[in-house]
C-alpha cells in the first residue's frame, strides 16, 4: 500500500491518481484490449485494478445508477473535461487504443468502442469475473468464533476491513463479532461479494457445508475471493473442500493455525500450502505470522494433524493418569513430580487443559480427522483413536454449561482434573465374567 501522504493525494485528486495508474498499466492494458479494464482508488489510498469480460462490463455499466456517472467519447470530450474535479478522467491516449471511457467517482471503466454495440454477442456464459487486486484489504471470516474473532482483531488493528455474516449463528458467536468490531453483513453472498480473502475457521464437521455455501455465493455474485480453509481437518477432507470450491472459479488455499487464540499476533502461525500460498503470505503475512509449506494442497492440513495430535494426546493422557491419582489421593504429589521432571510439558499443559471445558468435543472431532488420516495412508492410529475417545468423554460432560460462573477462561488445570474425576467420565463399568 502507498505511504499516507501519497494515499492522501490519490484521494484528493482521483484524476491524478488514475492517470498515474494508467501509466503503470500501459503495456498490460495493451494486451487486454479484448477485456474491460477498471481502476479503483479507494478512500484508504488502495489502488485496485480489475478485468471483466466485455458483455458483463457493459451490462454492469448500463445498470449503474446515481450521480457521477457519465459517458464520454470523442464528441463530448470537452464536456467531460468540465467535470475533472468530480469524475475520473478519460485517458489522454485512449483513442490510440480504440477506447471509450465510462467514468464514475472514484473509478474508471474503459472499454473497446466496439463493446458499446452489443448486437451480435449472442448467447453468453454466466459471469466470468477475473479480478486481481493490488491490495487485498478486505477479509471475510466464516465464522468469528474463539479463534476467528481474535484473528479479526489483529487484522482490524492493522487497518484491514473485516466482514462476516451471523445468519444462523449462536449468541456466543454474535458476542464475539460485536466485541471484535467486525462488520456484519446480511448473508454469505454479501460477504463473498465484499471480501478479497475469505477465511474459513469453523469446527471440522461444518467445513463441507460452509464451502458449499461459499461456492454458491461465488456463482451468484460473480466475485471470487481467495478461499482459505484454515480448519483442523484431514488432507482428505481438504481435498473434498477444494473440489467443492473449484467449479466456482475461486482460488483455494490449504491452511492451519498453530497457537493459542488469545495471542494470535504473538504466538500463532498460519501454515499454508497450495498455489496461492505466496499470495496469502504477501498480503496478510505482515499481520498474521505465515509459513509457506509448499504448493501442494494437503500439506498444511497434514501439518495440523501431526502437530495437534501431540498436544491433544498429552492432555488426554494427563486426564487418564490424574483421575487415577485423584481417586488414590496423591494428585498433588503427582503434579509436583511432573512439574519437577517435565517443566516445559507441564507449562504447556497449564494453559492447554483449562481450555477443554469449552473445546473438548470439537477437539475430539479433530482427533477423529487425525485417526482417519493415519489410517488412510496406512499408519497406526491407536493413540489417535484413544485420544479421540477420551476427549469425547470429557466433551460429553459439558463442563462449561455445568459451571457457567467460571466462563471460558476461569479454569485451572487442577480444577478441570477434579471436575472430570468427580463426574466419573473416564471410569469404565466392570463387567462380570462367567
Amino acid at each position: 500500500m502507498f505511504e499516507p501522504p501519497f494515499a492522501q493525494r490519490l484521494c484528493e485528486r482521483p484524476l491524478w491518481g488514475l492517470s498515474y495508474c494508467s501509466f503503470l498499466l500501459d503495456e498490460f492494458i495493451e494486451s487486454m484490449v479484448e477485456d474491460a479494464v477498471h481502476v479503483d482508488v479507494t478512500r484508504e489510498g488502495n489502488v485496485i485494478v480489475g478485468f471483466e469480460r466485455l458483455p458483463d462490463a457493459v451490462e454492469r455499466i448500463r445498470r449503474s445508477e446515481g450521480p457521477g456517472i457519465q459517458k464520454t467519447d470523442d464528441e463530448d470530450e470537452d464536456k467531460a473535461a468540465a467535470h475533472e474535479e468530480t469524475t475520473a478522467p478519460r485517458r489522454s491516449d485512449a483513442s490510440s487504443h480504440g477506447f471509450a471511457s465510462y467514468t464514475t467517482k472514484p473509478c474508471t471503466v474503459s472499454l473497446p468502442r466496439r463493446a458499446l454495440d452489443t448486437q451480435g454477442w449472442g448467447e453468453k456464459e454466466s459471469v466470468d469475473l477475473r479480478t486481481e487486486r493490488i491490495n487485498m484489504r478486505t477479509v471475510g471470516i466464516l465464522y468469528p468464533g474463539d479463534m476467528g474473532h481474535h484473528v479479526a482483531r489483529v487484522l482490524l488493528e492493522d487497518g484491514f476491513a473485516v466482514v462476516t455474516t451471523l445468519a444462523g449463528r449462536s449468541e456466543r458467536t454474535r458476542r464475539f463479532a460485536a466485541d471484535a468490531g467486525i462488520t456484519v453483513l446480511t448473508s454469505v453472498a454479501a460477504v463473498v461479494e465484499r471480501a478479497d480473502i475469505l477465511l474459513s475457521i469453523i469446527p471440522p464437521t461444518a467445513v463441507q457445508a460452509v464451502a458449499a455455501d461459499v461456492a454458491a455465493a461465488v456463482r451468484q455474485t460473480g466475485h471470487a475471493p481467495l478461499f482459505v480453509d484454515a480448519n483442523a481437518v484431514s488432507p482428505m477432507t481438504v481435498q473434498e473442500v477444494a473440489q467443492i470450491i473449484a467449479p466456482s472459479g475461486a482460488p483455494f488455499l490449504d491452511a492451519c493455525i498453530i497457537g493459542p487464540a488469545r495471542d494470535v499476533r504473538g504466538r500463532c502461525t498460519f501454515y499454508v500450502s497450495g498455489p496461492a500460498a505466496r499470495t496469502f503470505a504477501e498480503h496478510l503475512g505482515s499481520s498474521l505470522r505465515t509459513h509457506v509449506l509448499g504448493e501442494r494442497i494437503g500439506q498444511a492440513s497434514a501439518f495440523k494433524m501431526a502437530f495437534s495430535g501431540l498436544n491433544k494426546g498429552l492432555v488426554a493422557l494427563l486426564y487418564e493418569l490424574t483421575v487415577v491419582a485423584q481417586d488414590f489421593g496423591f494428585l498433588d504429589e503427582l503434579l509436583r513430580q511432573y512439574t519437577a521432571l517435565l517443566p516445559g510439558v507441564m507449562q504447556a499443559l497449564e494453559w492447554l487443559v483449562p481450555t477443554y471445558p469449552v473445546h473438548a468435543a470439537r477437539r475430539a472431532e479433530e482427533m477423529r480427522e487425525l485417526a482417519e488420516t493415519l489410517e488412510y495412508f496406512g499408519f497406526s492410529s491407536a493413540m489417535a483413536r484413544g485420544t479421540q475417545q477420551t476427549l469425547a468423554a470429557v466433551g460429553r460432560l459439558k463442563l462449561a454449561e455445568r459451571f457457567p460462573a467460571r466462563g471460558e477462561h476461569g479454569w485451572t488445570l487442577r480444577e478441570v482434573i477434579e471436575a472430570v474425576a468427580h463426574a466419573g467420565a473416564l471410569k469404565q463399568e466392570k463387567t462380570s465374567q462367567e
